[in-house]
């Protein structure tokens, strides 16, 4: 997560709120809400924007749960994937479907 967030270990955000602010801002309310749906017991699955410090922007895919003991969370476990490539290819793939079925021009494909 550290090399995701371009980080080092002693500057990963420590609370929830410095957290939040590696978050694109356009992201902060999904990622509160799946956080809070956390709490009340549902594993979460979500893809949002992390801006790193020198501006940078990456995709990423986060998934995990909150365990609790006597419903007080103790611990958040969870996986956190960069997914920035694979967002980019779907993007360009979308953007030729779009240019293919916008066209009035006959578009034929042939396999060799």
């Amino acid at each position: 997560m550290y090399s995701i967030f371009g980080l080092s270990p002693t500057e990963l955000a420590s609370t929830y709120n410095e957290y939040l602010n590696c978050v694109h801002p356009d992201n902060r309310d999904c990622v509160a809400d799946a956080f809070k749906k956390a709490l009340n017991g549902e594993p979460y699955s979500i893809d949002y924007r992390i801006i790193l410090a020198d501006g940078e922007e990456r995709v990423v895919h986060e998934q995990g749960e909150v365990i609790c003991e006597k419903n007080i969370p103790i611990r958040m476990i969870g996986t956190v994937q960069d997914i920035t490539e694979r967002k980019k290819t779907e993007e360009k793939i979308q953007s030729l479907a779009n240019i293919v079925e916008s066209s009035n021009d006959a578009i034929v494909t042939k396999e060799s």
